[in-house]
């Protein structure tokens, strides 16, 4: 892909968004597409000594780093972060990826970076929602800590529940840290044939997102991927702040095109694309 229009959509109503790109070679076979929304839910950041409680918008709910003390000696680490997801919440909006990360005030140094995911466990019942836990250190070769370990491997829907992360730092922090948590959530997970228009629509009454399809079969030269998306007024701004990821194959494997269009904090009722 070469180019996405247009670079500005209202937050509210709907919108279509249109990415070019130029296909080498005619395709005469059958093209499926694979697409994923997830949206941000809270930036919540702070002194990592103090940490801090964000709620998610409506009523989904919230999360809170509980802070670490400063300085930080080498040796293990805690990370320790609450995390309630609201029962209100339907099965699509349970596979939630919630990053926490740590950075050196004074020098930029990374300190920390934990990726904690959730979905919706098979233990779930009537009632009762389950959610299995996995996660992962998202640490690079600067990062001072590495992160081995994490309870717990479930969490309750509704209540509020304590993850917590054990790293091992490498060296004394002797300058204040500030740390950064969000949540993103799966909006919408689809495949289809790419040849056919299709709708759908999100949870929670919030909007819609639509593959427009693609002709079949495809010539050469420019061709155009179209995906409308539609936001209703109840969405809040933090709601805002989205990537959508589609790709395409033809039946014989062979990638047709990838295109990622990633929306921002909002300005006014407007989203930069």
């Amino acid at each position: 892909m070469k180019d996405v229009q247009p670079k500005l959509i209202p937050l509210h109503g709907s919108s279509t968004i249109t990415g070019t790109g130029t296909l080498t070679e005619d395709v005469d076979e059958g093209v499926t597409y694979d697409m994923v929304m997830e949206t941000q839910f809270t930036d919540c950041t702070g002194d990592a000594a103090e940490g801090a409680k964000c709620n998610f918008p409506l009523g989904m709910g919230s999360i809170e780093f509980e802070g670490i003390p400063s300085p930080v000696k080498a040796g293990e680490i805690p990370i320790n972060v609450d995390l309630k997801i609201s029962t209100l919440l339907p099965a699509t909006l349970l596979d939630t990826t919630t990053i926490v990360t740590g950075i050196g005030v004074e020098t930029g140094n990374k300190i920390f970076c934990l990726n904690v995911y959730t979905t919706k466990s098979a233990d779930s019942q009537l009632g009762k929602g389950v959610l299995d836990v996995d996660w992962a250190d998202c640490g690079d070769a600067d990062t001072k800590s590495k992160i081995h370990s994490l309870i717990p491997s479930q969490l309750s829907q509704g209540g509020t529940n304590k993850i917590v992360g054990t790293g091992t730092l490498s060296e004394d922090v002797n300058e204040a840290i500030k740390f950064e948590s969000s949540m993103r959530v799966k909006f919408v997970e689809v495949s289809g044939d790419a040849a056919r228009k299709k709708k759908n629509n999100f949870p929670l009454d919030l909007g819609s997102i639509t593959f427009d399809g693609i002709p079949s079969p495809i010539s050469a030269g420019e061709q155009d991927i179209t995906v409308t998306v539609a936001m209703s007024k109840a969405v809040p701004d933090s709601v805002a702040i989205t990537t959508t990821h589609v790709t395409s194959q033809t039946a014989s494997g062979k990638k047709l095109f990838c295109l990622d269009v990633n929306t921002g904090a909002p300005d006014d009722l407007s989203v930069v694309v």
